[in-house]
């Protein structure tokens, strides 16, 4: 599912809402439109659905639901060489129960629209206009006028009096469109909300109440993604970037997508990278999920030349900013480019409400409108100029660097820039190229970088540089260490230049890492090169470094634990004897999970299933025919031996033995986190393995690492389990509750944990409501110990007070938790 960025917090941006895969739902990138055709129609031939076409200059791409498992191979192959240039699951934002926390939104403060007015609340709380200097380029007469902001998200309630009321070419919402399921075609109408707040602090306009936005005589342009539910799905959300593209939008905003992927390498990624290199700011949130530490960027905003947002808190005692908002994320991406771009306000944002009211709103989702308000005003201020690149280098070139109160100077992975100022971008006559310096990691490192620095001034500037050091920070474990005294060795070429009327000059840039640091641990360091010149104007110019290398670092943690659906309990079909064969291993369930954390990310994780009794005989087992999507029939009792895989069934990849992968396998760009991975036989062919012995061998494509190269891929492997199949459907065992009412039966923390790690949607230890906890952050006093496995997140359970485990909601599950029959 899709995480949106929403204003309060594979996951809503800015929110605490989780990604997952979509089932069956794949995004094909072809050479052509005929291409893409000529899949569609193999996919309905085969008994799926094609759900989007995209057939702009921006790309050539479908979105289909496949109708069977092994259908997204078949169709690989059969397209192979022929049309097809890449292939991704489509990903799901899914927003949690409660409206609010699916949107990951704080608490929020409502007023009736006649409860404010130009002398209340909303009119006195234009605070953020101040701290960005807004209110400056306002009293210039710059207001955004005549320009198209798109706004891709939940849609916008265009009745709104602060959003003209209306919709259509005479209103202030001119132009729209809804992809959302639930929406009709057309009309970009809000039922969610989240987007017309973030129109609000956008563009709206409200005399009589007193409430502007930051380009209040903008043109605004609405297209729905988000369903009612705050629910979002990946190819869904390219749709709306590619028709407010393809609609003339000059700016387009979005505080929604896939919360924590950090990669610029997904679809909806390199989609909107690609609307900004046509030459259209594309500004996104960062994310809300800072306590899920380094590389948690939203997806888009990890793309290649698009804005991303985070967001600054506020004092309120002295009105200042007061360090990084509580809803905001860390980055940088997995590649090191430097995200986010920029801060800005993002604590008690006053903002449009749906329905017509106001209120104040916390987070990304509204700092990021107030950005790409201020884009639209820098643009205006300068005749028009709408490059992204150039707006880009203008707002992370003149913010301002923040600290943390009593601290060092915050990391550039948490703030870009530094807090946007839009007057001195609008009117600043120096101009940096690049808008940052990228050093990347050790393994990796850019010897030096040339910094490029024009005065568009009519007289000569003289300039002086130095080098101002932001906290480093270990970044295993991910969450962050900070280190003192750790300052990266920056060395410039020049330290004063005198640069003439309407001239250029370059300084050459290197850096070495901080001594004395752990590698091992990934310590990220950054910083920004300071830029004073003669008349008056101060410039920063962030760098940013990894000391160690990503490629060799520890992707996967070498244990894999193995165990079995307590929902399904059975009894297979036993081994062999021992005298005849060897003995079985892991068995017991209708289906085995292996758990396995994910220190990193990773471009491509495989999941193979390696038999370890391989002969060359088929008669020695029951291998499935190559069509049939059943199991085999289970073997005679008293056979007398363990089965055994034909040895015409194994493929080599990789250097090992597969018969193939579950379902689901392998995945692209997997959230770092613990993963659970469900085998029942089946495969992603669509076939069933045949009865025997396994192990789950997984593999990690290391960041920056060949996948055709075999030493870039971590391995590890589980025990061996035993694979049988049985001639009946599966059993509950006569103790254990109705699964129509609820779930089995737990009985001790440990069966509680299998329980919640099996439960459809469940992805992470977070997601678990701890009784008496307001939220768990295991690494947080606010919330538990550091929960890492099922054990601990049940022993957190049972020691939080909890009375009896059928208290506990269990994920996917509506009825009652019923441990017991009676």
């Amino acid at each position: 599912m899709v995480t949106s960025a929403w204003a309060g917090e594979r996951n809503t941006t800015t929110s605490s809402s989780s990604n997952q895969v979509t089932a069956g739902v794949v995004l094909f990138e072809c050479e052509s439109s005929q291409a893409c055709e000529a899949i569609g129609k193999a996919v309905v031939d085969r008994g799926g659905k094609v759900r989007q076409t995209f057939n702009s200059k921006l790309l050539k791409a479908i979105s289909v639901q496949l109708s069977e498992e092994g259908d997204r191979r078949a169709l690989e192959e059969q397209f192979k060489g022929k049309g097809i240039t890449g292939t991704w699951e489509v990903q799901k934002m899914m927003s949690r129960t409660a409206e609010d926390e699916a949107v990951g939104k704080q608490p929020q403060k409502r007023l009736g629209r006649r409860a404010v007015n130009v002398n209340g609340s909303i009119a006195s709380s234009r605070w953020t206009h101040v701290m960005t200097q807004v209110d400056k380029l306002h009293r210039e007469g710059f207001t955004g006028k005549g320009i198209k902001i798109a706004v891709v998200d939940s849609g916008v309630d265009y009745k709104h009096p602060a959003l003209g009321g209306c919709f259509g070419s005479a209103c202030r919402v001119v132009k729209g469109d809804s992809f959302s399921s639930d929406g009709t075609r057309g009309d970009p109408i809000d039922c969610k909300g989240h987007g017309t707040e973030v129109a609000g602090v956008l563009a709206g306009y409200d005399e009589k109440e007193g409430f502007v936005g930051a380009a209040p005589n903008a043109t605004i342009m609405a297209y729905r993604v988000i369903d009612c539910k705050g629910n979002g799905e990946e190819d869904v959300m390219m749709k709306g970037w590619e028709k407010a593209y393809e609609d003339g939008a000059q700016i387009i905003v979005s505080s929604s997508g896939l919360q924590g992927e950090s990669w610029a390498q997904t679809p909806l990624a390199m989609l909107v990278s690609r609307i900004a290199a046509k030459g259209v700011p594309c500004v996104c949130g960062q994310g809300n999920q800072k306590e899920r530490g380094f590389f948690t960027v939203l997806n888009p905003a990890t793309g290649r030349g698009v804005t991303s947002v985070n967001s600054f808190a506020r004092s309120s005692s002295t009105g200042e900013t007061d360090g990084l908002g509580k809803l905001s994320a860390y980055g940088p991406t997995w590649d090191l480019d430097i995200k986010p771009t920029v801060g800005a306000p993002g604590r008690e944002v006053p903002v449009t409400l749906k329905g017509g009211g106001y209120g104040f709103e916390s987070g990304t989702s509204y700092a990021t409108p107030l950005v790409g308000g201020i884009m639209a005003l820098i643009a205006e201020a300068r005749g028009g100029m709408f490059d992204p690149v150039v707006l880009n280098s203008l707002i992370m070139s003149t913010a301002e660097p923040q600290r943390e109160p009593g601290a060092g100077l915050i990391t550039v992975a948490l703030q870009g820039g530094g807090l946007v100022r839009a007057w001195e971008a609008a009117h600043t006559t120096t101009l940096v190229e690049p808008a940052g310096l990228i050093f990347n990691d050790t393994e990796h490192r850019v010897e030096s970088i040339n910094l490029r620095i024009e005065n568009t001034a009519e007289t000569e500037v003289t300039y002086q540089l130095s080098n101002s050091v932001a906290d480093t920070h270990y970044t295993s474990p991910r969450y962050g260490v900070p280190v003192d005294d750790a300052k990266a060795g920056i060395h410039l070429s020049l330290t004063s230049i005198t640069i003439g009327a309407k001239q250029s000059a370059t300084v050459i840039v290197s850096a070495a890492d901080p001594k004395g640091l752990d590698s091992k641990r990934l310590p990220l360091w950054s910083g920004w090169v300071a830029v004073l010149g003669s008349d008056d104007s101060f410039l920063t110019v962030p760098y940013l470094g990894l000391a160690g290398s990503l490629r060799k670092s520890q992707v996967l943690e070498p244990e894999v634990s193995l165990s079995t659906n307590r929902l399904e309990i059975s009894t297979p079909f036993p081994p062999g004897p021992s005298s005849n064969g060897p003995g079985g291993g892991k068995a017991g369930g209708e289906k085995v999970s292996a758990m396995i954390l994910m220190k990193l990310g990773t471009p491509q994780l495989r999941v193979d299933m390696v038999p370890v009794d391989v002969c060359s005989s088929s008669s020695s087992s029951s291998p499935p025919s190559s069509s049939s999507s059943s199991p085999p029939p289970p073997p005679q009792e008293g056979a007398g031996t363990t089965p055994c895989v034909p040895k015409n069934m194994v493929t080599e990849q990789g250097g090992i033995q597969t018969i193939g992968q579950p379902p689901g396998y392998p995945r692209d760009y997997p959230l770092p986190e613990w993963l659970y991975v469900f085998w029942n036989g089946s495969l992603a062919s669509g076939q069933y393995a045949p009865p025997g012995r396994y192990k789950f061998v997984i593999r990690a494509l290391a960041i920056f690492g060949d996948a055709s190269n075999q030493q870039d891929w971590q391995t590890i492997e589980s025990e061996v389990l035993t694979l049988a199949y049985r001639e009946e459907g599966p059993k509950v065992s006569p103790h254990l509750g109705s699964n129509e009412e609820g779930t089995g039966g737990i009985q001790s923390p440990q069966s509680l944990a299998d329980e919640l790690f099996g439960a459809p949607g469940f992805h992470d230890p977070l997601d678990i409501p701890i009784p008496g906890v307001k939220q768990n952050k295991p690494w947080s006093n606010e919330g538990t110990r550091h929960i890492q496995s099922p054990q601990s997140l049940a022993d957190e359970l049972f020691r939080s007070g909890l009375g009896d485990p059928r208290e506990i909601p269990i994920p996917g599950v509506s009825g009652r938790n019923r441990g017991y029959l009676g």
